[in-house]
């Protein structure tokens, strides 16, 4: 659970067949209520944080990346399925075998933070 007065940069995704699934994610914004729910039922979403813009209800896009990281990660101790921690990183090598071998499950991308960046609202300054 995500406590009160905390704000999470993340994603909610779908997995189907071990896969990523975009389509079934949208499909839930172009049926009625009812279906959405059925859908839900049958594909569930999970959420992964990728960020963490406020804890305790103070303002923390402030603070470099990896201090946000290390909150987000304190934070995400306590999750459980849906919520899921996206990876993370410093080696370059490592993204890039990622980059190679996560298109397989649907993953068109990394995002690249800077450790020393603060949380920018509205910019891609990654």
């Amino acid at each position: 659970m995500i406590p009160a007065g905390c704000i999470i940069d993340g994603e909610a995704v779908v997995w189907i067949d071990g896969r990523l699934s975009f389509d079934a994610l949208q499909q839930r914004l172009s049926v009625g209520a009812d279906r959405a729910r059925r859908l839900a039922l049958a594909q569930p979403a999970s959420y992964v944080g990728l960020d963490v813009l406020a804890v305790a209800g103070r303002d923390v896009r402030h603070l470099r990346f990896d201090e946000r990281r290390s909150l987000l990660e304190q934070l995400a101790a306590e999750w459980s399925p849906p919520l899921n921690l996206s990876p993370v990183t410093a080696d370059i090598e490592e993204a890039q075998q990622w980059m190679e071998t996560m298109t397989d499950a649907g993953i068109e991308g990394i995002i690249a933070k800077g450790a020393d960046q603060p949380y920018v609202g509205g910019a891609r300054s990654w």
